[in-house]
C-alpha cells in the first residue's frame, strides 16, 4: 500500500489524468469499442468551434479517445510520457506544460486550417474545420518531446529523429483519406508539431521543474 501511494505521490498528475482517462472511457464504453459519436460531438474540438467561442471544448476534448485501441495507445502513450516528465520536472511543472503544449497546438491548427479553409475552399480543408477531433495526444507528445531532449547526448536526436520519421509516415498516410477520416489527419498533424514544441521548451528553459532545480 505505501508503494502504491509513494507512486502516486509522485506522480499525482499522470494518475489524475488516467484515471480520468479510464473513467470517461468506461461511462462512454469506449474501452473496448469505439466512442459512440454523440460522445465526439458532445466533448470534440473543431477549429469552427473557436469561431463560436467554445472555448471550454480546449478542455472537455481531452477526456476521451476514439476507443478500443486508441484508448489502451493514449492510455499508454500518456502513462509513458507524461509520468515520464513528471518524473523529471515534478507535477505542477508537468501539468502546465501539458495544457500549454494542448491548446497551443489546437489553437495554432485551427488558426491555419480556417485561414487555408478561406483561401482555398476546398472539401478537404472544410473537413479539417469541422471534423471534431478528441483526446490528450497533443499534451502527451509534447511531453515526449520534453522526455526525448532529456536523454543522453548519444541517444537524444537519434530519438527525436526516429520519431518525427515515424510521425511524418504516419500524417502522409492520412492525408490520403483526409474526406474520409479528418481527425485521423489534424491528430497526426498535432502530433508532429507537439514533440519539436516540448524538445524546444526543454532546450530554452522554457519548462522549469524539478530536473532544473537540482542543477541550480
Amino acid at each position: 500500500t505505501n508503494g502504491l501511494m509513494g507512486t502516486i505521490s509522485n506522480y499525482r498528475f499522470t494518475s489524475v489524468a488516467l484515471l480520468t482517462l479510464a473513467i470517461f472511457a468506461a461511462v462512454s464504453g469506449s474501452i473496448t469499442e469505439p466512442l459512440p459519436l454523440t460522445w465526439r460531438q458532445a466533448l470534440g474540438y473543431a477549429p469552427t468551434d473557436l469561431l463560436q467561442l467554445d472555448i471550454h471544448r480546449l478542455f472537455t476534448s481531452l477526456c476521451v479517445t476514439a476507443g478500443a485501441g486508441k484508448f489502451i495507445a493514449s492510455f499508454l502513450m500518456l502513462a509513458f510520457a507524461v509520468g515520464g516528465c513528471e518524473r523529471m520536472l515534478g507535477s505542477w511543472p508537468t501539468l502546465r506544460f501539458f495544457l500549454a503544449s494542448h491548446i497551443t497546438i489546437l489553437l495554432f491548427m485551427s488558426c491555419v486550417i480556417l485561414l487555408a479553409g478561406r483561401v482555398t475552399g476546398t472539401p478537404e480543408s472544410l473537413a479539417l474545420a469541422t471534423g471534431r477531433d478528441i483526446g490528450p495526444s497533443a499534451g502527451y507528445y509534447g511531453c515526449l518531446g520534453i522526455v526525448l531532449a532529456s536523454l543522453p547526448p548519444r541517444w537524444r536526436f537519434g530519438s527525436l529523429l526516429v520519431v518525427m520519421i515515424v510521425l511524418a509516415i504516419r500524417l502522409w498516410i492520412s492525408s490520403e483519406h483526409v474526406l474520409e477520416e479528418p481527425t485521423v489527419v489534424s491528430a497526426d498533424l498535432a502530433h508532429i508539431l507537439a514533440v519539436p514544441l516540448g524538445w524546444a521548451a526543454h532546450a530554452t528553459g522554457l519548462c522549469v521543474g524539478r530536473e532544473r532545480k537540482k542543477q541550480a
